[in-house]
């Protein structure tokens, strides 16, 4: 494969530990032993992210299932990812466009109720099972960063979490 910036038409490859995922626009998403194409030329890097989709999958269950509110980053992470427009969930939701906008936007937060509620939404329509949200969107410590790898399966898994503390 040739180098995107340069077309330099050798590249290396090296592991790196933990990677900031930028794609899915979420602050907290560290992948974990992702491989890199490196131009040893013009130092231009690539990740190689094999099977992206069941890794927003797992991302999106992740979310589903966090304790703790969902951000606003997050709520418009499982609403593309599962393919409702605002225009679309407000009727289930029984609000107006705006108000999901205005979550979307972190104009506004959504009841306990309505979070449960989209939840349930986002898990039935991303068809995976074992989806329990009952409370986890009550409880405060909700984890700061999703680490994910992939199993010999080629399957993207949650490694663990890193949980924010305070010092005191």
């Amino acid at each position: 494969m040739d180098c995107f910036n340069c077309y330099f038409f050798e590249l290396n490859e090296i592991i790196v530990d933990d990677y900031i995922y930028p794609d899915c626009q979420l602050p907290n998403i560290v992948l974990n032993k992702i491989t890199f194409r490196v131009c040893p030329n013009c130092d231009a890097r690539s990740a190689i992210i094999d099977n992206r989709l069941d890794l927003h999958q797992t991302i999106a269950m992740e979310l589903v299932n966090k304790k703790g509110k969902l951000t606003n980053r997050e709520i418009s992470f499982l609403l593309k990812l599962s393919g409702y427009h605002e225009v679309d969930i407000a009727p289930m939701m029984s609000c107006n466009v705006s108000t999901v906008k205005n979550w979307e936007f972190g104009q506004a937060e959504m009841s306990v109720i309505q979070e449960q509620f989209f939840r349930s939404l986002m898990a039935s329509r991303l068809k995976k099972k074992n989806c329990t949200i009952e409370r986890k969107i009550l409880a405060e410590d909700a984890p700061a960063v999703i680490i994910l790898f992939m199993n010999e399966n080629g399957e993207w898994e949650v490694k663990n979490h890193s949980h924010n503390r305070s010092k005191g």
